[in-house]
């Protein structure tokens, strides 16, 4: 073998030994893989299971709800009775858990809509709710026993009364008055107005500019009313919520 075959056999074997080192040395650079994190598995809801077959009954001057109990042991139950615009009309809760009926006693004349029940522990609530309503409009005679001071206006006048009375619009000037003559106010035609209306849940975050119904007890249906463009008030600072309603402003 000649001296230039060794020297080329010496270089070929220095040079795998290098680059070999090389990629030894590369390998030992390469970042470790990353370890996926651990899973973390959520727990199940604890709501309870709902009620069933909720029923919602006409009976004489009283709503009758039924439904069949939770599976869930230990919980109390909700009620609540919505009319047709979805408002809550009557509602009752902390129901011991071994009820399944409930009655609401001498309810008002209304559109009852539906009824949900609802099951609660530990704060977690699940509920099944019926659609199928009820309607109560009761007698004339029955409406008009509550207000002693109506017996003596003519007929078209009394069914007026009997019919906001029995729909919510009115509560009279007690329970057992109307006082059909006295001066209406403006915030006093507010509330009837937005209860007539269904008394709709209204945005807490709206306003109207008025600045003397500050301290009016029926603020929230002047301000109901302002914005759905059916007041814009005497002024455009100013409701006057104390002042008499004339029959063109109505």
């Amino acid at each position: 073998m000649t001296k230039s075959n060794i020297a080329k056999i010496a270089c070929a074997i220095l040079l795998s030994t290098v680059l070999c080192a090389t990629s030894f040395q590369s390998a030992l650079s390469l970042p470790a893989p990353i370890k996926p994190a651990p899973i973390t598995v959520l727990s199940a809801s604890s709501a309870p299971a709902p009620p069933s077959d909720v029923k919602l009954i006409k009976d004489k001057h009283n709503l009758v709800v039924k439904w069949k109990k939770s599976n869930t042991v230990d919980v109390k139950y909700k009620i609540e009775v919505l009319n047709k615009v979805g408002g809550t009309v009557y509602a009752v809760d902390n129901l011991s858990n071994s009820l399944s009926e409930y009655t609401f006693s001498n309810v008002r004349a209304n559109n009852y809509a539906s009824v949900k029940v609802y099951a609660v522990l530990d704060g977690q609530t699940s509920f099944a709710q019926s659609t199928a309503g009820v309607y109560f409009e009761l007698s004339p005679v029955d409406r008009e026993s509550s207000f002693a001071d109506i017996s003596k206006l003519s007929e078209e006048s009394k069914k007026a009364i009997i019919w906001c009375f029995g729909y919510g619009v009115t509560v009279g000037t007690d329970s057992k008055h109307y006082s059909p003559s006295r001066i209406l106010t403006r915030e006093q035609m507010a509330v009837f107005l937005y209860r007539m209306s269904g008394s709709p849940k209204i945005d807490p975050n709206l306003k109207a500019s008025f600045r003397d119904i500050k301290n009016s007890f029926s603020k929230k249906a002047i301000i109901w009313l302002y914005n759905s463009g059916i007041t814009s008030g005497t002024s455009k600072n100013y409701f006057s919520p104390k002042k008499q309603v004339s029959r063109s402003q109505m």
